[in-house]
């Protein structure tokens, strides 16, 4: 109850100080043009987000264009154009001094543009990316006065494709790129004369369009999200696993029948049962959902590798993974069985960890005189490169996922060596699944 009241009170603060800061720089002849609109921004060209919208935009529907094409566009307008969004490019179109007609950033130049700031900037990228500006498209649920942050939700996660103009009638308009469960993020044009990168709650920019006007998009690519095959994180209930299998569990106020009976065939799960199966979790909800086991990874071998005789093995360091379907679940000492070791026995030892009926190995080197035995070819069995390491820093991080979604969409050639690192799930070949696992890894997340 406390929360709703400050949700209404920083509301009704943030309308009187758009009010506030509107009417001072109207004095000055500067229109206020989105200052409210924005909860966060991304101004980093590291910053994990950046995979985090490119991975979205690998997962919408287009019909006039592959989902390779529209990553690289997303990739392209928000760090390599001159109007990078991340990099606050200088955008020359500005509000003031006339329409535009044609728009270029040197590299791209779109014609019949006729419009000023942010909509000339809003117009560029639909032209760049579809080759068209889009019909209007609207939705009579967050239109016409009716808005709400539900409705807005919806509407985008339905209607929007990387690239399209999402409209505020009479006042704002904005690039969408991608959308999660509480908002979305887009690019747009600033009366201070650059371009940056944003994310709203639906909330928030259904709270500041409801002064304006009504909201619509520009709907250049007509294709529809499949909403149904992505479920919201804020559906998943909870999560258990085993060595044959994981179960989720999911709020059926939230997501129908349909949505996950197509989520299951996609991903080799079903549905258990109803509320006798999630009683069991001591859980509430309406489904609970079995995943089976697929395979087991070495994400990063043991930090010591090298051992003389009678040392004890030391599992400091290691990574171990198991993929159920596409969820990638980081496994905790103890839930695993490891083999192999003799302490005294010298040479070049295979430790075998086993999960389920998935097996995996790696190598260590025990020596009775101090030196490091040497395989036969001269290979050096000792040298664990950390899967997931692309960029050859000894880590993994967000960085690595980055590239690794690049080299997906034939952005980035990678040489043999990031090849063998990158190919995190074993499938041979370097996918935008490889990526997600190298993200989640190097966000920490254990459990999904």
């Amino acid at each position: 109850m406390v929360s709703k009241r400050i949700r209404k009170i920083n509301k009704l603060l943030t309308r009187l100080l758009t009010v506030a800061v509107a009417a001072a720089l109207c004095l000055t002849g500067i229109v206020a043009s989105a200052l409210f609109i924005v909860t966060d921004t991304v101004s980093d060209p590291s910053d994990g987000r950046v995979f985090t919208i490119l991975s979205a935009v690998q997962e919408q529907n287009f019909s006039l264009i592959d989902s390779g094409k529209a990553v690289a566009m997303a990739n392209y307008f928000m760090l390599d154009s001159r109007f990078a969004a991340v990099r606050h490019g200088a955008f020359p179109y500005s509000n003031y001094g006339g329409w535009a007609d044609t728009v270029t950033d040197g590299v791209y130049s779109v014609s019949g543009v006729q419009g000023a700031g942010c909509f000339a900037y809003a117009k560029f990228v639909s032209g760049v990316v579809y080759g068209t500006f889009g019909e209007a498209l609207y939705d009579a649920s967050v239109n016409g006065g009716r808005h709400s942050g539900a409705a807005l939700r919806g509407f985008i996660a339905r209607e929007c494709q990387a690239g399209e103009h999402i409209r505020i009638s009479g006042k704002h308009s904005v690039t969408f790129l991608a959308a999660d469960a509480e908002g979305f993020y887009f690019m747009e044009y600033l009366d201070a004369g650059y371009i940056r990168l944003g994310y709203s709650t639906y909330e928030n920019f259904a709270d500041y369009a409801a002064s304006y006007g009504e909201i619509f998009i520009y709907n250049a690519d007509p294709a529809q999200n499949d909403v149904s095959a992505v479920l919201a994180e804020d559906a998943l209930v909870s999560v258990s696993h085993d060595s044959e299998r994981m179960v989720r569990v999911y709020d059926s106020g939230r997501i129908t029948r349909e949505r996950l009976e197509q989520w299951c065939a996609a991903n080799g799960a079903e549905i258990l049962s109803g509320k006798g199966v999630i009683s069991l979790l001591g859980e509430s909800g309406d489904y609970a959902v079995a995943i089976p086991l697929g395979k087991l990874y070495l994400l990063s071998a043991p930090a010591k590798v090298m051992y003389s005789v009678g040392e004890s093995l030391d599992l400091t360091g290691i990574g171990v993974t198991a993929v159920y379907g596409g969820c990638a679940v980081a496994l905790e000492p103890g839930e695993y069985s490891v083999a192999g070791y003799d302490a005294n026995v010298p040479g070049i030892q295979t430790i075998t960890v086993k999960y389920g009926d998935q097996i995996l190995n790696f190598s260590v080197a025990v020596s009775d005189t101090g030196s490091v035995p040497t395989a036969a070819a001269g290979e050096d069995p000792l040298k664990a490169a950390v899967n997931g390491d692309v960029d050859g820093d000894g880590k993994v991080s967000a960085a690595d996922a980055r590239l690794l979604l690049r080299n997906s969409c034939a952005l980035l050639k990678f040489t043999e060596e990031q090849k063998t690192a990158g190919d995190v799930d074993g499938d041979g070949r370097i996918t935008p699944g490889d990526a997600r696992i190298v993200l989640r890894r190097a966000a920490g997340l254990k459990k999904r």
